[in-house]
């Protein structure tokens, strides 16, 4: 079930971040998405997210942080989580806080605005991925398993889109080869992933415990095995049913919040 959001722009969340005394967490933000270039703007820049929250309603005079109680929890409960799990689709990011318990934040981030909802069951992680990499169909893949050399992949991401289109298109490129070209481009020649990050904000310190990285296809998830790579030189290429492929990382999120 997911109850209470709250949205703000990348603005206010670091005005939030700084009133609430998270200078870290601000600057890392600031410097991340180069919202301040010179040290002088900062004062402006401070007055004007404050002016924006206090727009929104989220300004209070009884508190310490002079932000709405509902946001100022919101913000130490950001900073006191300490495992995450990061999706990435394109231009959109969702991260799923891990607080206590059944007790989670996700945030949805795309176009400098953060929605925050609070998320009391973790039921809703197979729905919520989803939704996220727009995946609802439950077809079996008919292309099969490739590999390709590293190599060979890594120019994938430099070669100009329509050398790309014109082998998709050739009858002699076998029909899985053609199919994840395509998906490829529309992906506009990346990779999405999911990472799976603990930190600790009083220490200062970030470990990326594991990354996955994948593909969405019309009608199911290409899953990229790194696993022989050392071994072989080459990354496996596999098309996965959806709900298939987001059991699986919904089952690796529990394990890794310990739920």
């Amino acid at each position: 079930m997911i109850v209470s959001k709250i949205i703000l722009t990348t603005n206010e969340l670091v005005s939030a971040l700084l009133l609430c005394r998270y200078e870290k967490a601000a600057e890392d933000i600031i410097n991340e998405q180069q919202l301040i270039q010179d040290e002088e703007d900062i004062e402006l820049f401070s007055t004007q997210a404050e002016n924006l929250l206090k727009q929104r309603g989220y300004w209070a005079d009884d508190t310490e942080s002079n932000l709405q109680k509902g946001l100022e929890n919101l913000i130490h409960l950001l900073i006191q989580s300490k495992r995450k799990v990061r999706c990435i689709h394109r231009k959109r990011v969702l991260i799923v806080h891990h607080v206590q318990k059944d007790e989670l934040i996700v945030q949805e981030i795309e176009n400098q605005n953060h929605s925050f909802s609070i998320l009391r069951s973790r039921d809703s992680f197979l729905e919520i991925l989803k939704a996220f990499y727009h995946s609802q169909s439950d077809k079996k893949p008919e292309c099969e398993i490739f590999q390709m050399s590293e190599e060979s992949f890594d120019e994938f991401h430099e070669v100009e889109a329509e050398v790309i289109k014109l082998m998709a298109e050739d009858p002699k490129t076998h029909p899985s080869i053609s199919q994840f070209s395509f998906d490829f481009l529309a992906n506009d020649q990346e990779l999405d992933n999911i990472s799976f990050i603990e930190s600790d904000y009083i220490q200062n310190q970030t470990r990326l415990d594991q990354v996955v990285f994948l593909l969405r296809s019309d009608s199911f998830i290409w899953h990229l095995d790194y696993e022989n790579i050392k071994k072989d030189g080459s990354i496996y290429l596999q098309p996965v049913a959806i709900n298939e492929y987001f059991e699986k990382i919904v089952d690796t999120m529990n394990e890794f919040f310990d739920l």
